[in-house]
């Protein structure tokens, strides 16, 4: 299955989600929208792992395994070539990135000028070859990848993820402003030695659950991360056969 760009929003047809959704119970409904989230922000199918779908349900892997049987007999989700997706939710990525690339060779083509002569031109040369060098440089790397017409490079930014989701968890379910959130946020991590990812799990789960007080439960969060971290390891033993 072909991938595409990830996004940072997304169409949301409120008619259909609410007639869609009207079989569902909460909990179902809950995951099916964290699932179309996920499809939406890494540009595809969302890996059929159930630990890691789990994480950002916030849920027990067992749970997590009742609601995916659900859902699949609901017709919601399907499980393609190890990925959960949604038909419709596939099709609008690809529509968004056949648009995205049409908007590209428009903007191309707009923006060429008459030709120039003089020292300008030259500067001017340099650069376009300079960008063509950066470009194919780019094409060459992603050679390994999908290379469908309308594929597009998926990059998963998990820390830039996470920081959306806490923002959003402490405005809406924990009542900040986002000019106080961030700081938060960022002396949170600051203070506890973690990247922004190492919470992410904590703000899927906080926000699942509905706390009314996130700003407390993503303290004890990193405080406990940070505490386990700093817990020496135990050598594991090995067994000989």
């Amino acid at each position: 299955m072909s991938v595409t760009a990830r996004n940072d929003w997304h169409p949301r047809y409120h008619r259909d989600a609410l007639e869609g959704m009207r079989s569902l119970s909460l909990e179902e409904r809950g995951a099916y929208t964290t699932l179309l989230d996920l499809m939406y922000e890494r540009g595809g199918g969302v890996p059929d792992d159930d630990r890691f779908v789990a994480g950002h349900m916030g849920c027990s892997t067992r749970l997590w395994r009742s609601i995916r049987d659900r859902l699949i007999s609901a017709g919601k989700i399907s499980v393609q070539d190890g990925l959960i997706v949604n038909a419709r939710a596939i099709e609008e990525l690809r529509s968004q990135a056949v648009r995205a690339r049409k908007r590209a060779e428009s903007g191309a083509k707009g923006g060429r000028t008459p030709r120039q002569t003089g020292p300008a031109a030259n500067e001017n040369s340099d650069l376009a070859e300079a960008k063509t060098k950066h470009n194919n440089n780019n094409n060459n790397n992603n050679s390994s990848e999908d290379k469908s017409s309308d594929a597009v490079r998926v990059v998963v930014d998990h820390d830039r993820d996470a920081w959306n989701q806490a923002v959003t968890l402490l405005t809406g379910q924990g009542g900040m402003k986002a000019e106080k959130a961030r700081p938060f946020f960022g002396r949170l991590l600051r203070d506890n030695g973690l990247e922004a990812r190492d919470l992410l799990p904590s703000i899927s789960k906080a926000t699942v659950s509905g706390t009314q007080d996130p700003q407390g439960y993503l303290t004890r969060a990193a405080q406990a991360v940070a505490k386990r971290r700093a817990e020496p390891t135990k050598p594991k033993r090995v067994g000989w056969v």
